[in-house]
C-alpha cells in the first residue's frame, strides 16, 4: 500500500415520485444546480430515482415529490385519483419500511431549493441562502440522544415531575 486513503463512496440520494419520470427530471435539475454551487462536490452524491419504496433502501437522504405539486388537474378525475392513490401507496410503503423522507412541494424551483436544504446535511455548501434545516443528521425525533420512545417518556416524565414539585 502506498499510504493513499481509499476513495470515499458517494452518499446515496433517492428521489421518489409516483411517476418515475418526474423523479428523473428533478435529479437533472439538482445535478445542474449543484454543479453551479461553489464548494459543492457533485461527485460526493450518488443518485437513484424511482416510484417504489425499495429504491430508497440504503439511501442517506430520500426525497419524495409531493403529489399536489405534480398533479395534472386537466387530466380526467379517474387519472387524478389513480395518481393520488399511487402516491399514497408510495408514502405508506416508505413509512412501513421505516424510511425517513423529505417531501418536496411547489414547482420545480421550490423543489430544488427544498432538496438542496435537505441535502445540506451531507454537504453544508448546498444549503440555500435563508434555508433552515431541522434537527441533526440522523435524528429521528424520539429524543435528542437516541431513537427509543421509552427514553423520551422518561425525559418528559422527569420534566413534568420537576415542574409539579412544590416549592
Amino acid at each position: 500500500m502506498d499510504g493513499a486513503r481509499p476513495p470515499i463512496s458517494p452518499a446515496r440520494v433517492a428521489i421518489l415520485s409516483h411517476q418515475a419520470s418526474l423523479a428523473r427530471a428533478l435529479q437533472s435539475l439538482l445535478e445542474a444546480a449543484i454543479a453551479g454551487i461553489a464548494g459543492a462536490d457533485p461527485l460526493a452524491l450518488s443518485w437513484t430515482t424511482g416510484s417504489q419504496a425499495q429504491a430508497a433502501q440504503g439511501a442517506r437522504v430520500c426525497l419524495l415529490l409531493a403529489w399536489d405539486s405534480q398533479a395534472d388537474l386537466s387530466a380526467p378525475a379517474t387519472a387524478q385519483l389513480a395518481d393520488l392513490q399511487a402516491h399514497q401507496k408510495l408514502r405508506q410503503d416508505l413509512q412501513a419500511e421505516g424510511l425517513s423522507f423529505a417531501v418536496l412541494r411547489g414547482g420545480p424551483t421550490q423543489q430544488v431549493q427544498q432538496a438542496l436544504a435537505a441535502l445540506s446535511r451531507l454537504q453544508a455548501a448546498l444549503k440555500p441562502a435563508g434555508a433552515q434545516t431541522l434537527g441533526r443528521p440522523g435524528w429521528r425525533g424520539a429524543c435528542e440522544t437516541c431513537d427509543e420512545p421509552e427514553c423520551e417518556h422518561q425525559l418528559l416524565s422527569g420534566l413534568v415531575t420537576g415542574l409539579l414539585k412544590p416549592d
